[in-house]
């Protein structure tokens, strides 16, 4: 779950009563206007159940997602899920089947019909499974169970309240906070408690309104504040239903900050609305400046919006981002249109992630590609966005290919086979000329399907590409084509035809300076001689593999290569050197939290020990390799020519034991938390 960056206020009538909502329904919609408090209060009774569900609690904000069909995907990312799958629905809801969570779904209004359908199977699939959704409006879906979550309570104008009593309301303590946040000497007292409860009814009571405005005591009095908040708001007359009125006074104090904002700030604002799920200063930079604006205006208006609460300052992992909340980000995308910038700032991000995915494209295999897996991963949201502008505006579908293409690597690394096909099978289906970019993005593709066993599907992308590349006489991607010829001949169990084509390609490669092309050809060599049991060649191979990606400082690329050669030594019946290489490359993959390359350390691991007569550890390894099988929504049956060992794996360990003690064995594995998996892995044999 995130972490507030700022302390959570009042809502004591309203969190228990949610929390006792939730115990009796499987599915609750915290409703109301914006700004008015959703999102936190769903945090806030997540975090405060009362008897926590045993697999977790998994927050998802919707509003990143960009896509509905890519909503499956995004609630198995927040889950740390790798969906290799072809149906990330079908693996999602496999997976949740016998599980007991709560999934909190925030933002649902940004794609409302997607969260209903999704929300709807998981409930049927999976009975464990409970929903904290928040929306403007019901999802809609039947037993679908809503609480409308009201503005804080402010004091009645008919009733004087003691100033010492003033902060049980929650407007008014959460004024007084956020002020003290900004002034240490802030109180709330007799002097002043008709001035605060005067602007807290001025506000609703509608807590972001509040906190927009008690930003504002960096530069005005109370009395000031109160004041042209009171001009402002009499120039309006806002009035009507309490929801209206609300959503009103809300548009209007963020008319009445943004007026108050420095042209600069105002124009940054409305720029920094096309980003999603938060930006670097980078970033920021690049895709505001210009119209008059410089790079050093930007950055000083960044910091002038943080200062004035409109900008949420982050720090994960060392690295400083900046996130607009929904409806701050929203406000600012009016303002956009309104000014006539949107289409001009959405090509100029879209050419910056192009750019940024290009650039990652390059540091595979190099001491940089850690560093860039990171990046992409928290730009993953902005990464979606470029893309989805690429497929919906006319002419723009070639950058999209150039994205989708360029990010064929991230989406192996981390998983997301599928969200790669997905992207790439638009955009081709879009535009068809005959570039060096779609031959590219035609071998992404089929790499992808190839990756997920869809080898029928994946075989004529390939065939399209190899063509398209001879064409083009691009004697590197020809060679691309066949290793992804190879990967196909290896999924269909016909390993000498898969060396040949490797054979083919490596020259090529090598001829052409492509570092990472020669490091994938070693790769998929090691495991092609392996299982035709030429074992000098696949050695060398694997020796080479690993010293380049040692020579170049690539940890992952290091990591794929030393589980290559655990394979081949565990082919070779060598038990302890196979175990020895696959923790090794465990060690490398669990800090990078690489699900998929996680699961092929386990299942080899598994292999070793059956091999050695490690018979019990051996049935654990298996039955948490069965776990992690299925949440990467894939099966050993994709190994190809490597499925025999996991067959044999099973067929041996079982024997040895009994059937008794290999089920308990194996269902003691399979429940084993993702640390505790991961540690008993690591142990020797």
């Amino acid at each position: 779950m995130p972490v507030d960056a700022t302390s959570f206020v009042g809502r004591w009538r309203e969190a228990p009563r949610a929390r006792g909502y939730l115990s009796h329904s499987r599915l609750l919609t915290l409703t109301g206007v914006g700004g008015v408090g959703k999102s936190r209060l769903a945090l806030r009774v997540a975090g405060t159940l009362r008897h926590p569900p045993p697999d977790g609690v998994w927050t998802v904000d919707v509003s990143g997602v960009g896509s509905g069909e890519l909503l499956a995907q995004a609630v198995a990312d927040a889950m740390g899920l790798c969906q290799r799958a072809a149906e990330p629905v079908t693996a999602l809801l496999d997976h949740l089947r016998d599980r007991q969570l709560l999934l909190v779904l925030d933002n649902c209004e940004q794609m409302r019909g997607p969260c209903a359908v999704l929300v709807e199977r998981l409930l049927a699939a999976a009975p464990g499974v409970r929903v904290l959704a928040t929306s403007r409006q019901p999802l809609g879906v039947p037993g679908e169970r809503l609480y409308v979550v009201p503005a804080l309570s402010v004091p009645e104008p008919d009733h004087p309240v003691p100033a010492d009593l003033l902060t049980r309301y929650d407007a008014v303590s959460l004024f007084a906070q956020r002020a003290a946040d900004i002034r240490a000497d802030f109180r709330v007292g007799a002097e002043n408690r008709e001035l605060v409860i005067r602007l807290c009814r001025q506000l609703d009571g509608v807590p972001l309104a509040i906190e927009l405005a008690a930003a504002r005591l960096r530069t005005l009095s109370l009395e000031q504040l109160v004041a042209r908040l009171g001009d402002y708001f009499g120039l309006l007359a806002i009035d009507g239903p309490a929801g209206a009125s609300r959503q009103r006074t809300l548009r209007a104090t963020m008319d009445w900050s943004f007026d108050l904002c420095s042209p600069v700030e105002r124009a940054v604002w409305a720029r920094l609305s096309v980003f999603s799920g938060g930006v670097d200063l980078a970033a920021a930079e690049a895709v505001c400046a210009g119209e008059g604006i410089t790079r050093e205006d930007v950055d000083d208006a960044v910091l002038g919006l943080v200062d004035k609460s409109v900008l949420a300052r982050e720090e994960i992992a060392g690295s400083v981002r900046y996130r607009l909340l929904a409806t701050v980000r929203e406000y600012g995308r009016q303002r956009l249109a309104a000014a006539g910038e949107e289409p001009t700032l959405r090509r100029r991000h879209r050419d910056w992630y192009r750019d940024l995915a290009a650039a990652s494209a390059r540091a595979w295999t190099t001491d940089a590609e850690l560093g860039w897996l990171a990046r992409l991963r928290a730009e993953h949201a902005n990464l979606r966005c470029a893309l989805e502008y690429c497929l919906t505006v006319p002419g723009e579908a070639e950058a999209g290919l150039a994205i989708g293409a360029s990010l064929a690597d991230y989406w192996y690394a981390t998983g997301h086979l599928a969200e790669g096909r997905h992207w790439l099978g638009r955009a081709l289906a879009v535009t068809r000329r005959p570039t060096a970019t779609r031959a590219r993005a035609l071998w992404a593709d089929g790499w992808c399907g190839l990756l997920q066993g869809d080898t029928d599907t994946a075989l004529p992308l390939v065939r399209e590409c190899e063509t398209l590349a001879t064409r083009l006489r691009d004697e590197a991607m020809v060679a691309y084509a066949k290793l992804d010829r190879a990967i196909a001949e290896l999924n269909q169990q016909r390993p000498d035809r898969a060396s040949s084509l490797l054979g083919e390609a490596l020259p090529r490669l090598r001829s052409a300076g492509d570092s990472h092309g020669v490091w994938l050809t070693l790769y998929l060599r090691v495991l092609a001689e392996s299982v035709r049991g030429d074992v000098d060649r696949a050695a060398a191979s694997g020796e080479e593999c690993v010293a380049l990606s040692e020579a170049r400082g690539a940890g992952w690329s290091r990591s794929q290569g030393l589980w290559a050669l655990g394979v081949l030594r565990c082919r070779q019946g060598e038990w302890a050197r196979a175990a020895a290489l696959a923790r090794d490359s465990l060690r490398q993959k669990w800090p990078l939290r690489d699900r998929w390359g996680m699961t092929l350390c386990l299942e080899l691991l598994a292999w070793a020990a059956a091999g050695a007569g490690q018979a019990d550890r051996a049935a654990r390894l298996l039955g948490a390799g069965h776990a992690w099988w299925r949440a990467v929504g894939s099966s050993p049956a994709v190994l190809g020519a490597l499925a025999d060992s996991h067959r044999h794996c099973v067929e041996d360990t079982r024997r040895l034991l009994g059937e008794h003690e290999f089920t308990t064995a194996f269902r003691e594995g399979g429940g084993f938390a993702t640390d505790d998996a991961i540690a008993y892995a690591l142990q020797a044999g």
